[in-house]
């Protein structure tokens, strides 16, 4: 559940994702992970992940597909509409669209800070007054 994990800051992935969350995190200045829900249209916000697999704080859990929580540390809960990113590729994923992605798969770090500024702009755009213009170079 999204909001369960802005709300306690834990996240947890599936089992066989594991794997590759833990090296990402421990051969990477950074990582984030890019939330989403399928069939809805967009991106649900993203998290930096702030430990890996902590044993036990994330209380029982009966489905044995999921693995151990981890801390994250959500940056962002707006929305993002596919449309806003759908000439954003993913060169590790055979150029597809990042939008078609599954869960675990991971993001080229310059297509990750693309996506990132997405949200940026998203930010601004909200945070303008009605009737302004942004001022144009």
């Amino acid at each position: 559940n999204l909001d369960l994990s802005v709300q306690k800051g834990l996240w947890a992935t599936q089992k066989h994702n594991e794997g590759i969350l833990d090296q990402a995190f421990r051969t990477s200045k950074e990582v984030y992970i890019i939330f989403g829900v399928n069939k809805s249209g967009e991106f649900y916000g993203y998290a930096r992940v702030e430990s890996i697999l902590v044993e036990g704080i994330g209380g029982e859990r009966k489905d044995e597909t999921w693995g151990e929580s981890f801390k994250v540390e959500w940056i962002c809960t707006e929305r993002l509409p596919f449309y806003r990113i759908q000439h954003i590729r993913n060169s590790w994923n055979h150029d597809k669209e990042i939008k078609v992605s599954r869960d675990g798969t991971e993001l080229e770090p310059s297509v990750g800070q693309q996506l990132i500024d997405e949200w940026a702009k998203l930010a601004v755009e909200a945070n303008q007054q009605p009737g302004t213009m942004a001022a144009s170079s």
